[in-house]
């Protein structure tokens, strides 16, 4: 059950980590996004666009090397809490043609529904794994060094792709 729980901590590290490198790198489609929900006045997006890439990152950073991992699994469930809030908001108000906005491994959609559940139980499981944290710091060993180091290649990898996507250069020529 550690090991699973472990398993399910990297899973969140990695789509909170992703979610936020794709939005810097993409910063401002991302401040676009937040615009079109229209919950912030425009003027003030880019500085929540930066909030939200900030606690992702620091959430994501959490998750995988366990530093205030009890705070970081609150923010964590909170953050989704309020991503639903606001597709919530946008669905009642008819707004149905909204990218989500989510970025990294889960990828881009349109808001619906389906997408509210998904973020509820995605805080659903983090409040079970903050629930169970102590059997986490119990897998804090070399084999979750060697995995933790397999998921930030994977990372930079995914950042790189993002980058090569957007500049559209694939490589340099050295010399002559």
């Amino acid at each position: 059950m550690q090991l699973f729980l472990t398993f399910l901590l990297l899973m969140f590290s990695y789509m909170f980590l992703s979610s936020s490198f794709e939005k810097m790198v993409n910063f401002k489609q991302h401040v676009t996004t937040v615009q079109a929900y229209q919950v912030v006045p425009v003027h003030r997006a880019h500085i929540f666009a930066l909030i939200d890439i900030s606690i992702e990152l620091v959430v994501g950073l959490s998750f995988l090397v366990f530093i205030a991992l009890p705070y970081s699994l609150i923010l964590g469930t909170m953050l989704l809490m309020v991503y639903s809030g606001v597709i919530v908001l946008n669905l009642l108000k008819g707004r149905l043609d909204l990218d989500c906005g989510c970025g990294g491994i889960v990828g881009e959609t349109k808001i619906s529904y389906k997408l509210v559940i998904r973020n509820l139980s995605f805080g659903a499981v983090l409040i079970v794994l903050f629930y169970n944290q102590t059997s986490l710091l119990k897998v804090f060993s070399f084999e979750y060094m060697m995995i933790n180091l397999f998921i930030i290649q994977m990372v930079i990898t995914r950042i790189s792709w993002l980058y090569v996507k957007k500049t559209g250069s694939h490589y340099k020529q050295i010399g002559g």
